[in-house]
């Protein structure tokens, strides 16, 4: 049960970073489109958040 709990533990502490992330994001990209009065989309700027988690993971270098 405590290999369950700590699991949970993880999960929910993993959803919340990327729950911030992506309202960082989101709403850097909300202030930009407004000063440029470029229309706001809310699946585009999930899409660029989604690039940048992609690219983000493709150019980590990992220490071993």
């Amino acid at each position: 049960m405590k290999k369950f709990n700590t699991a949970f533990a993880v999960i929910i502490i993993l959803l919340i970073t990327l729950g911030i992330s992506w309202g960082l994001v989101v709403g850097l990209i909300k202030l930009i489109t407004l000063c440029f009065g470029i229309s706001f989309k809310l699946s585009y700027a999930t899409g660029v958040w989604l690039i940048i988690l992609l690219v983000k993971q493709m150019l980590c270098k990992k220490d071993k």
